[in-house]
């Protein structure tokens, strides 16, 4: 090599460091590039291909001798070979685990049905809807979830009347997947089922939200704006502005604007619009429903005016989870009226050290 030019000397020892990538390049494409690694591996292995194919172009390029150039190319055509049966045989692969799958959502092992159901899911071909369709009645819960979980990764229209009924099934879990799989579908079909899906008492109706901001039907805006107004406290409302923000609404009663960014926990807008967000946090601690709600809200925002009005709050229609509320906030005044309240009522209330605790100002 020594009479070699730098660039000769740099394509001769590509050319050793590619003899020693076919080795592991050859292992790896029969190892990972397998459909059950996931896509982590797939771009671990695409890099690497992207190496070599860089090292054989060094090698044909820059090579100052025809045996230097010829290497380079047979290296070329032999990573080429390589990658093209890789494709081949992982199509192979996915074919071959694809009708296994089918049949297993036969078996009589309820664990066995489920985990076929998902893998169908994941590997995607449409051909599997028509049995996934079948697996939504299930005679097993969990055999139906994967099956509604499987239809909405596929994402074909076809599902979207069984999911639809799916929304009707006994059990809660299997409501929220396939509220899942219909927003993933996308099809305004499913708008006016998930909108009566939001009064679902049992089942957490999150999934439902998220479809219909997902889907972008504005027929959905109405009634999810109601829902935004009634559960602005709860740990879901921001989900719920985020569907709405999807679908380009905008507040435009006082009682929408403050619902909008309490569920945002949004201090500045809160504070900006102070005496709009003070009359309707008021007017929700009357009612037994919300009570904690506004109080928390309060905190959170950390205005000293309001400390008379928690106080007062905390006299008339105190409890245990009120003083420990108070006395967990991280403010000196209401600790002390905690305190207060708990001796006189008798209760022993304490320190929680911030856990799940409502901070002063938090927001």
């Amino acid at each position: 090599m020594s009479n070699l030019s730098v660039a000769g000397r740099v394509a001769v020892i590509l050319y050793y460091v590619g003899l020693v990538c076919i080795v592991a390049f050859g292992i790896i494409s029969f190892i990972i590039w397998n459909p059950e690694y996931g896509i982590g591996s797939h771009i671990i292995v695409t890099g690497l291909v992207v190496l070599f194919y860089s090292i054989a172009f060094a090698l044909a390029i820059y090579g100052e001798t025809r045996n230097q150039k010829i290497y380079g190319g047979l290296f070329f055509a032999f990573l080429s070979l390589c990658f093209l049966f890789m494709i081949y045989r992982d199509t192979i692969l996915i074919s071959q685990e694809f009708s296994v799958h089918i049949k297993e959502l036969g078996d009589p092992d309820e664990i066995v049905r489920k985990s076929a159901a998902w893998a169908l899911g994941e590997i995607g071909d449409v051909k599997a809807v028509d049995p996934l369709i079948d697996a939504l009645k299930d005679e097993e819960e969990e055999v139906r979830q994967s099956a509604a979980y499987a239809l909405g990764k596929i994402g074909d229209a076809k599902a979207v009347d069984p999911l639809i009924d799916a929304l009707k099934d006994e059990e809660g879990e299997v409501r929220e997947r396939a509220a899942w799989a219909l927003g993933e579908i996308g099809d305004g079909k499913a708008v006016d089922a998930l909108i009566n899906a939001l009064k679902d008492q049992e089942a957490n109706v999150l999934n439902s939200v998220d479809a219909l901001g997902k889907i972008g039907d504005k027929r959905a805006v109405p009634e999810l704006v109601t829902f935004l107004v009634e559960h602005k406290y709860y740990s879901y409302s921001s989900d719920v502005s985020d569907a709405l923000e999807q679908l380009e609404w905008k507040p435009e009663s006082e009682e929408e604007r403050v619902s909008f960014f309490v569920a945002k926990g949004d201090r500045d807008e809160l504070q900006r619009i102070w005496d709009q967000t003070k009359r309707v946090l008021l007017r929700d601690l009357e009612s037994p429903e919300y009570m904690f709600g506004p109080i928390r809200t309060f905190i959170s925002l950390g205005n000293e005016e309001i400390i008379p009005i928690l106080i007062e709050e905390l006299d008339i229609h105190g409890n245990e989870n009120m003083a420990e509320l108070y006395l967990n906030c991280g403010h000196a005044t209401l600790e002390s009226a905690a305190y207060s309240w708990a001796h006189e009522h008798g209760y022993n209330i304490v320190h929680t050290y911030g856990w799940g605790s409502t901070t002063w100002g938090s927001w």
